[in-house]
């Protein structure tokens, strides 16, 4: 039979072990308390972010539907809607920009061709000019903009062009070889380089407002 004096020690150890127990659970309890106190933090932050999600692409979807998607209908000369379409993965969101057709939603850059790639790019920075510059800044400048477009839609390029032009307000000063764009322009230079030695650039009016394209 053990002694009180064992018992005493084992007492005491248990005791010791039972307040170093009852230490940790403490400890973990505030632990726990502080993740809940994130989490919720953490869920508020997420519902704030929807909202702003929401508003934001209810806006972005409105400049898709009245200037990409229909800028993009009137070039190709067939309903062409652009979405976006959102993925999530590990917590990251990321947005794609698809395009529908029949209810298929397919990535631009496997179109053929260039066009629809050129004329997206075309049409976002439009949108972006639109939304973030006031009317009188709405000028883009842009250098052979349309150089993978295929010919035939070239004429509806033109169009739409000047379609932009009037009805939102935008100037544009295009640096381009093709025809059917100096056919659109209100006004048309010819830019050219003089004869050997000096190679100075020259420069020719081929259509002003009142005139019509000499070439």
């Amino acid at each position: 039979m053990p002694s009180l004096q064992d018992l005493g020690m084992r007492i005491g150890v248990l005791m010791g072990k039972r307040e170093a127990l009852e230490e940790t659970i403490t400890r973990n309890q505030a632990v726990a308390g502080g993740s809940y106190g994130e989490a919720e933090d953490i869920e508020k932050v997420m519902a704030i972010i929807r909202g702003l999600e929401g508003e934001w692409r209810g806006r972005i979807e409105d400049g898709l539907e009245r200037i990409i998607s229909h800028g993009l209908t009137v070039v190709r000369g067939e309903p062409s809607k652009v979405v976006l379409e959102t993925t999530t993965f590990r917590d990251t969101t990321a947005i794609a920009v698809m395009l529908e057709q029949n209810g298929v939603l397919t990535d631009p850059l496997e179109e053929r061709g260039g066009t629809v790639v050129q004329v997206l790019a075309f049409l976002w920075r439009v949108y972006t000019a639109l939304v973030n510059l006031p009317p009188l800044a709405r000028t883009l400048i842009l250098d052979e903009p349309f150089s993978q477009v295929s010919e035939e839609y070239r004429p509806a390029m033109g169009e739409l062009l000047r379609e932009l032009h009037e009805q939102l307000g935008f100037q544009f000063i295009i640096f381009t070889h093709e025809k059917e764009l100096i056919d659109a322009a209100d006004v048309a230079y010819e830019v050219y380089l003089k004869d050997e030695p000096t190679r100075l650039a020259g420069v020719k009016t081929i259509k002003s407002a009142s005139e019509e394209a000499t070439l």
